[in-house]
């Protein structure tokens, strides 16, 4: 029998960011990985967040709802063993799910960064590079 013929080959269509914690690399999801339903959930808990954040005063209750939305919105987004999860405090839910938003611009600064420009030489930034003032 002859081996498949491979027409495609998906992983390499998404260049897939990763959390480190504690020293273990785990994939973050981009909004472009993150599967339909998985996305709609993500923005329900996303809105009821913004609604227990205007009321006044919050109960108990909403603040519990609260951390316990930021802590299913992080277990959407970031592929980690339920140790992992149980042991992040709520800022850094609040950084991963900034990093799930903040990833498809920073795996796209890193591919144009990895681009040879016309030269053939890798782009950089010059940070050093002083701006002129407006007057």
């Amino acid at each position: 029998m002859a081996p498949p013929i491979r027409i495609l080959d998906l992983d390499s269509l998404a260049n897939k960011p990763v959390v480190v914690i504690d020293g273990t690399d785990y994939l973050l999801l981009t909004p472009q990985l993150l599967p339909p339903l998985d996305s709609y959930r993500l923005k329900q808990y996303g809105d009821r967040i913004e609604e227990l954040r205007v009321k006044k005063p919050l109960t108990e209750d909403d603040e519990r709802e609260m951390v316990k939305l930021l802590d299913q919105m992080c277990r959407l987004v970031l592929i980690a063993p339920e140790d992992v999860h149980a042991k992040l405090l709520d800022r850094q839910r609040t950084a991963v799910l900034e990093g799930f938003l903040d990833a498809p611009l920073m795996v796209l600064a890193a591919r144009e960064a990895s681009q040879p420009n016309q030269t053939g030489a890798t782009p950089s930034l010059d940070l050093s590079a002083s701006t002129e003032e407006i007057h």
